[in-house]
């Protein structure tokens, strides 16, 4: 065997042997589920407050009163301790249950770091929602209001609009909202406005604009 060959085949050997390592270590690392990952990123004062606003309304916009909401919330638990080892004790979860009023509205005031609405219930009613779940797909089911980064603001007079649509309906014509505003990195606000979802949780529905107004194309 050469020096030329000799010196290739000792080079791989230190290659794989330190590939063997890293699997090592990482298989030696605790496991962290996403969530868990984002909330050890989180800084201990990152919990914010607001009061978010939504309404609840049919196919054509008429107020559904008496609609089931469940919230769950996200937040940080603030006297964490800082060891890996207690990544779990470090956030908290809750629960919260309201109904819409006569108008169809509903407002919580929710501290943490994020919330999803988890469901939306009238008799004889589907909800109609963003299944992507992102924000650039318009979701008003998941919200992030710590502010690492983008977040989540609510705005006064600019509340999020779940659309709950009557069985055997195809037609549909009002758009969901998040409501509120998104906040950049940069502090640059971007006001949240009604748009059809990408992948609606009602595949069979479609967006028909209202006869009074012009016709326009979904975002």
């Amino acid at each position: 065997m050469t020096l030329r060959r000799q010196a290739i085949v000792g080079l791989c050997l230190v290659l794989v042997g330190y590939i063997a390592f890293l699997a090592v270590r990482e298989a030696r690392r605790p496991k962290l589920s996403w969530m868990d990952r984002m909330v050890a990123r989180m800084d201990q004062g990152a919990n914010r407050t607001i009061t978010f606003e939504g309404v609840i309304v049919d196919e054509i916009g008429r107020p559904i009163p008496g609609a089931s909401v469940e919230v769950f919330i996200r937040g940080i638990n603030t006297k964490w301790a800082s060891d890996p080892q207690g990544v779990n004790a470090r956030g908290w979860d809750r629960e919260r249950s309201l109904q819409s009023g006569q108008d169809g509205s509903f407002s919580l005031l929710i501290e943490g770091t994020h919330f999803s609405i988890m469901s939306i219930k009238a008799p004889g009613f589907q909800w109609l929602y963003e299944e992507y779940g992102s924000v650039q797909a318009g979701s008003n089911a998941s919200y992030q209001i710590a502010p690492a980064g983008s977040h989540y603001i609510s705005q006064q007079g600019s509340p999020a609009i779940f659309v709950m649509v009557r069985d055997g309906v195809k037609d549909v014509h009002v758009m969901p909202s998040r409501g509120g505003a998104e906040v950049d990195d940069k502090g640059r606000i971007t006001p949240n406005t009604p748009r059809w979802p990408r992948k609606p949780s009602l595949p069979d529905v479609v967006y028909k604009p209202p006869p009074t107004q012009p016709a326009t194309t979904p975002s």
